[in-house]
C-alpha cells in the first residue's frame, strides 16, 4: 500500500529526450494497487490535474490514460475531469504504441 496522504498530490523529475528537456510528472492517484473492483480515486485526479493547471499553466501538458488502466477507472469520467481542470490550456491525450 502507499501512502494516503500523496493522493491527489505528484512527483516530478526533469530529464533529458532528444536532446531537450522533458518534465515526467507521477500521479498520485490511488491509494491500494491491487484488488477488485476501482481502485482510482476520481477526487485525487481532480486534484492533480488542478495543480498541474496552477504550477505548469502556459506549458504543454501530455498525459496518459492515468486511472483508467491497472486501477481500473472509468476514462470517459476521468477524461472530463481532465477537460475541465484544464480548461484553457494546451493539454494533448498521449497514447504510446507497443
Amino acid at each position: 500500500m502507499g501512502d494516503v496522504a500523496k493522493l491527489g498530490t505528484y512527483s516530478q523529475a526533469l530529464v533529458e529526450a532528444r536532446g531537450k528537456p522533458l518534465l515526467i510528472i507521477n500521479a498520485y492517484t490511488q491509494y491500494n494497487w491491487r484488488g477488485p473492483g476501482q481502485l482510482v480515486d476520481y477526487d485525487a485526479i481532480r486534484q492533480v490535474f488542478r495543480r498541474l493547471k496552477q504550477e505548469c499553466g502556459g506549458k504543454r501538458i501530455g498525459y496518459p490514460a492515468i486511472g483508467a488502466g491497472l486501477s481500473k477507472g472509468d476514462w470517459a469520467t476521468i477524461a472530463a475531469i481532465i477537460e475541465e481542470e484544464l480548461a484553457g490550456e494546451d493539454h494533448v491525450f498521449v497514447e504510446w504504441e507497443k
